[in-house]
């Protein structure tokens, strides 16, 4: 916060294609892009306003644990698209849309987790998205100390008339 980062233009290993996430209870409509996996790390850094689906997890409205990021703060020192995420409820809803399909997740856990908590990339039988973005900023270290993690199960599917 209040640091400008200068940052190189980078794109990510597959554009939305019309994929996108809408949560109402925040007036956030933003696409989702790919975000690669390589050398054991996700570089967010290019997202600015639009969501990250991590690759290795599930692809979003797949079965399994489609993992989501967004940034608190950009690096132009604006708020980022998923800078109030920690306002989501249980009972709150997020809609994917894809294809001519809305896909709706119902929100059932939010969190804290330290920024090394692995297991909210844990595999999911049923179709779950987890929302993740950074939280608490320190200073002295330049880095988050934590993660906002907004787990949600699908329960509806409808074709967008």
């Amino acid at each position: 916060p209040g640091v400008v980062t200068k940052l190189e233009s980078q794109q990510s290993f597959y554009d939305s294609a019309g994929l996108t996430i809408q949560i109402p209870k925040l007036n956030l409509n933003i696409p989702v892009v790919g975000v690669q996996l390589k050398d054991g790390t996700w570089d967010v850094s290019w997202l600015w306003d639009q969501a990250g689906w991590l690759q290795k997890t599930a692809y979003p409205t797949f079965p399994g644990n489609s993992v989501v990021t967004g940034h608190v703060v950009n690096a132009d020192g604006t708020p980022g698209p998923f800078a109030r995420i920690r306002q989501l409820q249980v009972g709150d809803y997020i809609f994917i849309e894809l294809n001519g399909y809305r896909y709706t997740y119902k929100v059932v856990s939010n969190s804290r987790v330290s920024p090394n908590d692995i297991s909210i990339l844990r595999h999911e039988e049923k179709s779950w998205l987890t929302l993740v973005t950074c939280d608490k900023y320190d200073a002295k270290t330049a880095a988050y100390l934590k993660r906002v993690v907004v787990r949600t199960v699908l329960i509806d599917v409808d074709i967008m008339i």
